[in-house]
């Protein structure tokens, strides 16, 4: 298998302030988190106009950022957004306040019965995964020293069905069950109750520099 590098150019990069677009809610039960559709064709807009982002080493970042696991970045979706677990109490609560900060997606890692999953407010910035093609769209997760990259399996915009406590795809079967290794990603498409996923398989982890 040919290697597959992340984006050249791993720089330090600077500092700037996300869109100041603000999403309401609270998290009700599990996965379930409410959005603003009404903020989408701005969020679009600014998908459009960013350019491939490139990676850096997320190492200094995470230091400064508790919870931090790393960095998520889509470059054909302009998809670059800092990925936090949860720490202390595993709450509603907590799920909510990651997802609600700027510049913050929340990570739950896979378990026995779960996928990994990835999951942020469309308003975000997080609609732009809805432009993932799959068998060509890559992402990178960059962590401590290593990115690991996948590439987009399927896409589903809009078709998903989130029940407060599952998320379920348009033949009504589980997108959180499962140990294939794949990765979730998933976000609001208009009301809470529509979600949008895409689905990632793991490809390798390279170093970074």
């Amino acid at each position: 298998m040919n290697e597959r590098k992340p984006p050249e150019n791993f720089k330090k990069r600077k500092k700037q302030d996300p869109a100041g677009l603000v999403a309401a809610g609270m998290l009700a039960a599990g996965f379930l988190f409410f959005c603003v559709p009404t903020a989408r064709r701005l969020v679009q807009a600014k998908v459009q106009d960013k350019e491939s982002a490139p990676i850096e080493d997320a190492a200094e970042e995470m230091e400064q950022r508790p919870g931090m696991v790393g960095r998520l970045v889509i470059p054909d979706c302009g998809i670059d957004v800092a990925v936090f677990s949860v720490t202390g109490d595993d709450t509603a609560g907590t799920r909510q306040r990651i997802v609600n900060r700027k510049d913050s997606a929340l990570y739950l890692p896979a378990t026995e019965n779960t996928r990994e999953i990835i999951a942020d407010h469309a308003v975000q910035g997080f609609s732009g995964m809805e432009q993932a093609v799959p068998g060509s769209t890559l992402l990178y997760l960059n962590g401590n020293g290593t990115t690991k990259v996948y590439r987009c399996t399927a896409c589903a915009v809009g078709t998903g069905t989130n029940t407060g406590s599952d998320l379920l795809d348009a033949n009504g079967t589980s997108l959180l069950a499962g140990q294939d290794g794949k990765l979730l990603l998933y976000t609001c498409h208009g009301l809470w109750q529509t979600v949008s996923y895409t689905i990632w398989e793991p490809l390798e982890t390279v170093p970074n520099g």
